[in-house]
């Protein structure tokens, strides 16, 4: 199974939950790397947890992902108005969108 590292732009766990429950994925967290979400059976080792919120999933569900981030409000993010995070943002949404 091939796996896809998609970022969520916010270090807020509870708002990459809603957008892995938007996307239909059942969200576990990796018991070494608390700040590491994966949605897939299994997940490859070296990934390194960052300020945001990294999930570990599927070409498929990679896919779900992209458009949920575009359906769940990011009231948080847009209120920081942090340009890293945004610049993420859009950037994860480039390159789901032009697979």
């Amino acid at each position: 199974m091939a796996f896809h590292q998609a970022v969520i732009p916010t270090p807020s766990e509870d708002l990459a939950i809603d957008v892995l429950k938007a996307a239909g994925l059942s969200p576990e967290y990796h018991p070494q790397l608390p700040s590491l979400i994966y949605a897939s059976e299994s997940f490859r080792r070296g990934l390194k947890p960052n300020q945001y919120v990294t999930v570990i999933c599927d070409r498929s569900d990679a896919d779900n992902l992209g458009e949920s981030l575009l359906q769940v409000r990011s009231h948080e993010l847009m209120a920081q108005r942090n340009t890293r995070c945004e610049q993420i943002f859009n950037q994860l949404l480039i390159h789901l969108s032009s697979r």
